[in-house]
């Protein structure tokens, strides 16, 4: 299943955003007050401001072929587990 657009509910707001903008360095599409979003590859997430805890789990499909390089990107950006 490709997922075109998905819309998620945080109460770690500022966080998220500061992950996905600073951290992995992804270009904000929507950057309001309650709401913002970014494009990874052919998806758009949308990240909306809760007063409550939400839970989700979700992952990004990296090519088989590219997974070094994946981790090379990634190792100058956080610490892998």
């Amino acid at each position: 299943m490709k997922i075109k657009c998905l819309s998620l509910f945080t109460n770690q707001f500022e966080a998220e955003k500061f992950f996905y903008s600073k951290t992995l360095c992804c270009d904000l599409k929507i950057n309001e007050a309650d709401k913002f979003s970014i494009e990874i590859g052919n998806s758009t997430l949308i990240f909306n401001r809760s007063e409550v805890a939400h839970i989700y789990h979700y992952c990004f499909l990296i090519p088989s072929n590219q997974i070094n390089t994946a981790k090379e990107w990634l190792v100058k950006r956080l610490t892998l587990i």
